[in-house]
């Protein structure tokens, strides 16, 4: 796990030192320069737990050998802090924290940079996505205060991690402003194929998708599939997870030649199944007597994938309720999946079995119907896991969906 406070800087350290020459005790002052280091090499070697346990330590001492209204003790609490946070203990963060906000406003200002780091733990320790007022004016005051920096890349950093934390935590509605700041410098200060600017684009992509702003959407997450493409073999989640995206909304926008190129990525470099998920899956249209009806079942299909991942000749091969079988039928004419390859070419597959299980009901937002493979087990739209900084990017919480 990243280390994301405010350690000492080298400045600090100096002063911090030639204080310790007349504070406290010898041994005191020996123990707290050890143990201070022992914090540096653990967050140094990302070794959390081990980081944690010292920062305890240090900020314990620290408090002893500065006094609690000390700058020391306050960076060294923030620190502290941010491990806390990291480890879910936001009351504890919150009781170490306590206080410390008005120490460094003391020393360095109202409107100094240096607050920064304790803005963002403060509003970590604050969130609650249902009363998030307090929180959010803790991370407002951090980015607006980082925009005093000399590198605009830091206020960047600095936006992108406080909407990491708000889009880990529930807090999505929230999180846009903070990845639309940092969206605007990457895209002026970073290369392409930097995955800061992938990261930020896969997310302004997805509330553009949210938003039914389609054609955008799609041009966010060419930005960020430009930083994350490779060659590798299998896919990489994230590089999976903008193509699943990509043909998802080509679909949606009903111009699914476009989605083809991403399809056959997907069947090229990912392990071919014999019951294969699909990569879109469309919603059953009901008519209006089989939802006054309230039908409902299961519908055996077999299929042929075609080179291109596209369903053809597709049959009903075993019903349960025998006025559902047309709309099954066109409901999987429209699904695209991962071609196979063999050979390095894609090839045609036939003989590919899928049960839909279906219930006549008025249309309504929410994912397509489930429906089991050959072996009886649920298939649905492969699960994009991995999503950096936030819950798995398929669930549609963002702002609208993408699904019709």
């Amino acid at each position: 796990m990243s280390h994301r406070a405010k350690v000492l800087t080298t400045g600090a350290m100096a002063s911090l030192l030639l204080f310790l020459g007349s504070t406290g005790n010898a041994d005191d002052r020996a123990e707290f320069q050890r143990v201070y280091q022992d914090y540096q090499q653990h967050i140094e070697a990302k070794e959390t737990s081990e980081a944690l346990d010292a920062a305890s330590q240090a900020y314990t001492l620290g408090s002893k050998l500065f006094g609690k209204k000390n700058i020391n003790t306050a960076n060294l609490a923030v620190n502290y802090a941010v491990l806390l946070n990291d480890s879910g203990e936001y009351r504890q963060s919150g009781r170490v924290l306590r206080g410390k906000l008005s120490v460094l406003e003391d020393h360095y200002g109202t409107d100094a940079i240096e607050l920064v780091p304790a803005l963002v733990q403060l509003g970590r320790v604050k969130f609650d996505p249902r009363r998030p007022r307090e929180a959010l004016e803790h991370f407002s005051r951090a980015s607006w205060l980082a925009g005093n920096h000399e590198n605009d890349l830091y206020r960047a950093q600095q936006c992108y991690e406080i909407a990491r934390e708000l889009l880990n935590r529930g807090g999505i509605r929230f999180a846009e402003q903070f990845i639309q700041s940092a969206h605007a410098i990457y895209e002026k200060k970073l290369q392409e194929n930097d995955l800061r600017l992938g990261l930020t684009s896969f997310h302004m992509g997805m509330w553009a998708a949210g938003r039914r702003q389609f054609e955008k959407a799609a041009e966010h997450f060419d930005d960020s599939l430009t930083a994350f493409r490779t060659d590798e073999a299998p896919m990489r989640q994230m590089e999976k997870t903008i193509r699943i995206r990509l043909v998802e909304l080509y679909e949606n926008m009903e111009q699914p030649e476009r989605a083809t190129e991403h399809c056959l990525a997907l069947g090229e470099r990912e392990p071919w199944s014999v019951a294969p998920a699909p990569i879109y899956s469309a919603r059953p249209e009901y008519s209006k007597e089989a939802i006054d009806d309230k039908l409902s079942g299961e519908v055996s299909l077999k299929f042929t994938i075609d080179e291109q991942g596209y369903v053809r000749n597709a049959t009903v091969t075993e019903s349960s309720e025998k006025a559902l079988n047309d709309i099954a039928i066109t409901m999987i004419r429209k699904y695209r999946y991962p071609p196979r390859f063999e050979g390095g070419k894609p090839v045609v597959t036939d003989g590919v079995a899928y049960v839909a299980t279906l219930a006549a009901e008025a249309p309504q937002a929410g994912p397509p119907p489930q429906a089991r493979d050959r072996r009886g087990r649920r298939g649905d739209l492969p699960r994009a896991r991995g999503f950096p900084g936030s819950r798995d990017p398929r669930q549609n919480d963002y702002p609208g969906g993408v699904d019709d």
